[in-house]
């Protein structure tokens, strides 16, 4: 190719400092044109621009990336992934790109996203979410995957800094409803209420009560995993994508024996006999123990969420408890009432992956804890006073 032919197509352009660049464009394919800039001279662009025309014309552009878009590279990424995680994480993952992620960069090549795209998709985040940092995270999987390929050479998302904390962030944490528990007194009342509104549903908050169970690990239980005083939890119901819901195992793939009290008891089977009663079956042991009556399955996840609210609502409680706030009360409950309970102790029947996990949720003030401090300090202070009178003797 002539050079004449080439200088024509390096262009000059002037930075803010006022130096020179040179800069060239050159087509890829009918559709698709590529830029390059930077350059110091024209001989620097010229031999740019033919080393560059040279792998377009023996086809060889794609090697080194091309116009390889970030949506494709998420598919690729998307497909490997899948075999690692639950259908119902998948499903998380695949809602979060599709929200937070793909529309910032999804119809963009991935040679053409720089640090200051990335910069204000990362703004828009931590403007707007309060788990900024998780979207950071995936968002950059990606670019790594395309680092892997060679499709990149440089990762834009190496360069952004993440800010560890927010207003938005703080702002959620200042409206976080720590109170998301019952007093002892109040899930008196609901349970109370509950036995008189409907026994199954009685019966069904009574065991989310005394177990601590998470609701999804509730919904999916069978006759046949209640044994004597002892009660199998190993399955949980998640939704997914547009299957529905589906049955899959516990959040951390365990399966807890959590003995239950001889009330509780007593009340699961009084509503067994119930049960059996409203509909008969020659399989009950294989039945639900919660079951939808029109649909002989299980109910979704909205639904005892229903039901706690109006209870709620019956009773005239003056705070906001979730249907996970029953978990709270368990683990705050055992915790105040019990002194030789420890935070091993309740990690392994609430079924955290870690010991921290439960010392973090837990560790928090209940309003018996001013109490057990007063107690405390009374103790020290009559050690103290004993001390200073065998001195006096």
């Amino acid at each position: 190719m002539p050079k004449k032919r080439v200088s024509k197509t390096i262009k000059p352009y002037v930075l803010k400092n006022g130096q020179t660049r040179y800069k060239f464009a050159i087509r890829v394919d009918d559709t698709h044109t590529t830029t390059r800039r930077g350059f110091y001279t024209v001989e620097e662009a010229e031999i740019a621009y033919i080393n560059l025309r040279k792998k377009i014309l023996d086809d060889d552009y794609n090697e080194h990336g091309g116009y390889v878009k970030f949506n494709q590279i998420y598919k690729d990424w998307l497909k490997s992934y899948k075999n690692t995680v639950k259908e119902s994480t998948f499903y998380k993952t695949k809602s979060l790109f599709k929200c937070n992620v793909l529309p910032h960069f999804g119809d963009k090549y991935i040679k053409d996203i720089d640090v200051n795209t990335c910069q204000k998709a990362l703004n828009k985040w931590v403007s707007n979410l309060v788990h900024y940092k998780e979207v950071f995270n995936y968002a950059n999987l990606i670019f790594k995957e395309a680092l892997r390929r060679d499709y990149i050479s440089i990762n834009p998302m190496d360069k952004l800094d993440v800010p560890k904390k927010t207003k938005h962030k703080e702002k959620a944490k200042k409206n976080y409803n720590h109170r998301n528990f019952y007093t002892i007194e109040e899930q008196e009342k609901f349970l109370n209420h509950a036995k008189n509104y409907n026994f199954e549903k009685y019966a069904f908050f009574r065991l989310l009560a005394f177990t601590g169970l998470r609701r999804e690990e509730m919904l999916p239980l069978k006759w046949n995993d209640l044994k004597n005083d002892m009660l199998r939890v190993n399955k949980a119901l998640v939704r997914i994508d547009r299957q529905g819901y589906k049955i899959q195992s516990t959040k951390n793939d365990e399966i807890r024996n959590l003995i239950i009290d001889p009330r509780t008891i007593d009340i699961l089977n009084e509503w067994k006999k119930q049960q059996q009663n409203e509909s008969p079956s020659d399989e009950q042991e294989n039945q639900l123990i919660f079951m939808n009556p029109k649909t002989k399955s299980n109910f979704s996840l909205e639904v005892p969420r229903r039901w706690q609210q109006k209870i709620n609502d019956d009773i005239q409680l003056d705070h906001n408890v979730t249907l996970h706030g029953f978990r709270h009360t368990h683990g705050t409950l055992l915790l105040d009432n019990n002194s030789d309970l420890t935070f091993k102790d309740l990690q392994k029947r609430l079924g955290h992956k870690n010991l921290q996990t439960t010392i973090n949720t837990y560790l928090h003030a209940t309003n018996k804890s001013d109490d057990k401090m007063m107690e405390a300090l009374k103790k020290v202070d009559d050690i103290s006073n004993s001390s200073n009178k065998s001195k006096k003797e």
